[in-house]
């Protein structure tokens, strides 16, 4: 074996370590980009199953449904009155809810995580009791009692 051919083969185990090292870092990143997108995927299918299930009650007075819904990483999901008026927060309350209460936004969902508000949108009028309902998600998973009341739904 001359010198020649082991400069040769070092060269060739740095070319395939770097070329591995680049496919590893590559795969990490499509990996990390798909769970993000699909964690934003479920937040829209959440957010268009919940307006579509209150939009379809609000006509229908004195119909009941039950439904489940996927919170995906949620721990949570509260409801903020927004049928009457005055709010009567209860003790306790997300520091976010009321901060977006005070400041007159017209959200009426918010989406927890275990440390922050992960996302807040708009629903059409609801009605809940307290002024605030909470309900926290048991496996990813939270069942949400809705009653048309012909102009707005209350949620339980």
């Amino acid at each position: 074996m001359k010198k020649g051919q082991l400069i040769s083969q070092v060269f060739i185990y740095i070319l395939s370590v770097a070329i591995m090292a680049a496919i590893l870092v590559y795969g990490y990143k499509a990996v990390n980009d798909f769970r993000e997108r699909s964690e934003q995927v479920s937040i829209v299918k959440l957010r268009t199953d919940l307006t579509s299930s209150i939009k379809t009650l609000t006509k229908d007075y004195g119909s009941v449904k039950q439904k489940e819904f996927s919170l995906g990483q949620f721990s949570s999901i509260c409801f903020v009155e927004s049928y009457s008026t005055p709010l009567t927060l209860p003790p306790g309350t997300n520091p976010f809810i009321e901060d977006s209460i005070s400041s007159g936004t017209q959200e009426n969902v918010f989406l927890i995580e275990e440390s922050a508000i992960g996302d807040s949108f708009s629903v059409f009028s609801i009605a809940v009791e307290p002024d605030v309902l909470c309900k926290p998600a048991v496996g990813g998973r939270v069942t949400i009692t809705m009653e048309g009341m012909g102009d707005h739904v209350r949620i339980s």
